[in-house]
């Protein structure tokens, strides 16, 4: 089926040969949305359909890192709605959105776009863009950052102006109120993972690890993440510290890129609490900046640890699973979709650091455990999380758009 959806798609559009995709995404630092965008641009460009991703202007690494994976970047003035009961704060968002709007049908217009997809539930300018310029529009709900009023607030507006909606896991489509009520087309889906470069790799792990000083018999438990309050890193401390101090193999490592509006609690309550277990200084704890490393850095793990608190399907536990890790996750958001608990990995409850570390103590301990969760999670990621197998489910979801009444 979505082998001819991409066929089909060549067809759509009678006055060009290729299909042009706007993705609008509203953060200026690299996360999981971006990542997607990157991952699948080659895929997608493969199967006669160019990627433009217009991204908020900024000193942060979003616009580097997607064009040296191939993504062309429009740089512009973006905003996003912030967590924030002040109404001037809201209002200020509010004026912003005409502008936002204005830039979003210029480019539009400029670039001669066929579809606008929309990266994320909280931030509308992209999709209203679209429906003014009269382009089809496929919104995107990546997880359930936003409180459940606001994802109540927007449904309405998301079954309106979208023509397509695409979700990551039923989990997260049913925590958005109104959706089986005011959505037309949904599709399912999970974040693309380039499987040949997340790969087990023994050369790699030795060297990274020796680059890092750490001993064949030592256990390294990791994670990947921005480092804001949704990951919830002070819980994957309060976890993992006092197993570092029983066993003298055990390393943690946070990876991840600092979020410049979270930076004060993470100084106090993630770093903070590293201090208090007294290994802020100790090179068995370390916070990594990953820049475009972060396969290579996963080679060196041992045990992967999403700690979170709120997720759709987290991207990073699909290149984990890529790689052959244990991994042990929190349930949340549709981590249960992807990852089966005593066979791909193990699932622990959310904001309880005694059950995560009995969790990781207990695979610290079974090397044997810990390959075989690894080498089950391969083999499912291989087959169902590959870039080139979301690419055809992203091809479908576009072909309906084009095809609906609100595109046409």
């Amino acid at each position: 089926m979505h082998d001819r959806a991409c066929r089909h798609l060549r067809y759509m559009r009678p006055n060009t040969q290729r299909l042009t995709v706007l993705c609008v995404l509203h953060y200026a630092n690299y996360g999981g949305p971006h990542n997607q965008v990157a991952v699948l641009c080659q895929s997608l460009c493969d199967r006669d359909i160019d990627v433009l991703a217009a991204i908020p202007k900024g000193p942060d690494s979003a616009a580097r890192r997607m064009s040296a994976l191939g993504v062309r970047v429009l740089e512009t003035d973006l905003h996003r709605v912030r967590k924030s009961i002040n109404p001037i704060v809201n209002l200020k968002f509010m004026a912003s959105m005409i502008g936002d709007v204005k830039r979003l049908r210029r480019i539009i217009r400029e670039e001669s776009v066929d579809l606008v997809q929309v990266c994320g539930l909280a931030n509308p300018q992209g999709a209203i863009a679209a429906r003014l310029e009269g382009v089809p529009v496929v919104w995107q709900l990546l997880g359930t950052v936003a409180p459940v009023y606001y994802r109540a607030l927007l449904m309405p507006m998301v079954g309106f102006l979208s023509d397509v909606v695409m979700s990551t896991g039923t989990s997260v489509l049913r925590a958005h109120p109104l959706s089986s009520h005011v959505l037309r087309d949904v599709i399912l889906f999970a974040p693309p993972v380039d499987v040949s470069v997340f790969a087990p790799s023994r050369e790699t792990r030795r060297g990274v690890r020796e680059s890092f000083g750490i001993e064949s018999s030592d256990v390294v438990v990791g994670t990947v993440g921005n480092w804001n309050r949704t990951k919830a890193h002070e819980v994957l401390v309060d976890a993992v510290c006092p197993l570092l101090r029983d066993d003298k193999r055990v390393h943690l490592w946070i990876v991840g890129q600092p979020s410049p509006t979270h930076a004060r609690y993470y100084d106090r309550e993630v770093r903070g609490r590293v201090r208090r277990h007294g290994f802020l200084t100790s090179r068995r704890v370390r916070f990594i900046s990953p820049e475009d490393n972060v396969a290579t850095l996963m080679q060196a793990m041992d045990i992967f640890v999403l700690s979170s608190k709120t997720e759709g399907i987290p991207t990073a536990v699909l290149e984990a699973m890529s790689c052959g890790l244990a991994v042990v996750a929190t349930g949340v958001g549709g981590v249960p979709e992807v990852l089966v608990d005593g066979q791909t990995g193990r699932i622990v409850e959310s904001g309880s650091p005694s059950k995560l570390r009995a969790t990781v103590e207990a695979l610290i301990q079974s090397s044997h455990e810990r390959v075989e969760l690894g080498a089950q999670a391969r083999q499912v990621a291989v087959h169902s999380f590959s870039a080139g197998r979301c690419a055809d489910v992203h091809c479908e979801a576009y072909r309906r758009a084009l095809e609906s009444d609100g595109g046409a």
